[in-house]
């Protein structure tokens, strides 16, 4: 269960991250980049942050 939390945290992190970046001007291609660097920092932090907790 805390994994699947830390995927979903990811992915709506990924999803602001594209759409403020085509909101600013920015191409597809470099929407698609922050989203996926943005997938996996935010995914990496949560899980890191619950094994910290004792959740995982």
């Amino acid at each position: 269960m805390a994994l699947t939390i830390a995927l979903l945290c990811g992915l709506a992190a990924a999803l602001i991250a594209f759409i403020l970046t085509r909101h600013g001007g920015g191409t597809t291609l470099m929407g698609i980049g922050a989203s996926a660097s943005t997938f996996i920092t935010v995914s990496g932090f949560v899980a890191w942050l619950e094994e910290k907790l004792d959740l995982l």
